[in-house]
């Protein structure tokens, strides 16, 4: 089975010059988990996901401490809605999750989900020719079954 058959088309994208708030605000009104990136072209450039607006907890360098880092933005937990209001005027070019894996809409379904697992991402954009023409989430695989 190919990623074409599965895979959900025609993404919604953002701009790599937009805010975290606009993307932040394109998921939330659009329901959607993730956006590719898009540079001038179209050309997807990187990927961001609702993942990325949770933080990562991360060794505070020359540090023993862990604290949550949000966006290049130290923080503790207790402080992550104040590090979020200072995080939304960030462009997304600094922050998308590069190397973006992606696979392309003739790669098999078997391929993909050897990706997903080995990169541990939930989902992977669909690109042809640099541009994003669909992403496979984890719930499309769920289409193997019907």
């Amino acid at each position: 089975m190919l990623v074409s058959e599965i895979m959900s088309g025609s993404p919604e994208t953002i701009p790599q010059d937009a805010t975290i708030e606009d993307a932040a605000r394109a998921m939330t009104e659009r329901s959607v988990s993730c956006l590719p990136v898009v540079d001038g072209g179209g050309n997807m450039v990187g990927l961001i996901s609702e993942s990325d607006f949770i933080g990562r907890i991360s060794a505070v360098p020359f540090s023993r401490e862990e604290r949550h880092s949000l966006f290049g933005i130290w923080t503790e937990t207790r402080d992550i809605t104040r590090a979020c209001r200072q995080a939304s005027g960030l462009e997304l070019k600094n922050f998308v999750r590069k190397p973006v894996f992606a696979v392309a809409p003739d790669d098999t379904v078997e391929r993909a989900v050897e990706m997903m697992l080995k990169n541990r991402v939930r989902r992977l954009p669909v690109v042809k020719d640099g541009k994003p023409v669909g992403v496979l989430c984890r719930r499309d695989l769920l289409k193997i079954f019907l």
